[in-house]
């Protein structure tokens, strides 16, 4: 049971890395092309 519990634990915290990493490549993604459009205006 308890083996059961941990393997539950680290596969969410594997995903919640996954999806925290995504959100981070979102993130810069947006930060990019802001920074580009940034300087087509200026």
């Amino acid at each position: 049971m308890e083996n059961d519990q941990n393997g539950a634990k680290e596969t969410f915290f594997q995903f919640k890395a996954k999806s925290n990493f995504g959100f981070s490549q979102i993130c810069f993604n947006i930060f990019h092309q802001l920074i580009i459009f940034g300087k087509g205006i200026f």
